[in-house]
């Protein structure tokens, strides 16, 4: 057991004296070789004529797990990062778009042509010519359906399998 999870101890043990179980409970161990590991432990009791002699302790390791859960954190704060991005970018046509129209047509006009420009852009490094010198799907972006691409006509060929 690590030092910082000594108080752990007197807590299961009295849980354990009063007959109580402990579920699931989520910590770190020390392993033989002395790294940590996070378990998720369950104890209890073991009776002899209703009198409590010993326990019976699963400890299971959850460091998969932890580092799943780590890994999913990380995607959803990145994923909010871009969202964040994405409506800032948004924001920022709109408002350079607006400096220039008079109407709501020509601003709807504008945002739109600004929108599809930055999405051309976008997908400049996804592109490859081929000999005929006809857009190509390149293997980062054949998944992508945008309707940006469509619009560009980039095609696929039958070697490009999706």
């Amino acid at each position: 057991m690590p030092e910082n999870r000594l108080g752990e101890e007197s807590e299961i043990l009295s849980q354990i004296r009063a007959g109580r179980r402990v579920d699931h409970f989520e910590t770190i161990r020390r392993r033989k070789d002395g790294g940590l590991v996070p378990v998720s432990l369950r104890i209890s009791p073991i009776h002899d004529d209703g009198v409590v002699i010993g326990a019976s302790k699963i400890a299971r390791d959850i460091s998969e797990r932890k580092r799943a859960e780590q890994q999913k954190d990380l995607l959803i704060r990145e994923m909010a990062h871009r969202v964040k991005n994405l409506f800032s970018v948004s924001s920022s046509v709109v408002a350079l778009s607006a400096k220039n129209v008079d109407t709501a047509v020509e601003l709807a006009s504008a945002v739109t042509a600004r929108l599809r420009s930055l999405a051309r852009r976008m997908h400049l490094p996804c592109r490859r010519r081929t000999v005929a010198g006809q857009a190509r799907v390149s293997p980062v972006c054949r998944r992508c359906s945008l309707l940006c691409c469509r619009r560009m006509r980039v095609t696929r060929r039958r070697d490009d399998r999706a």
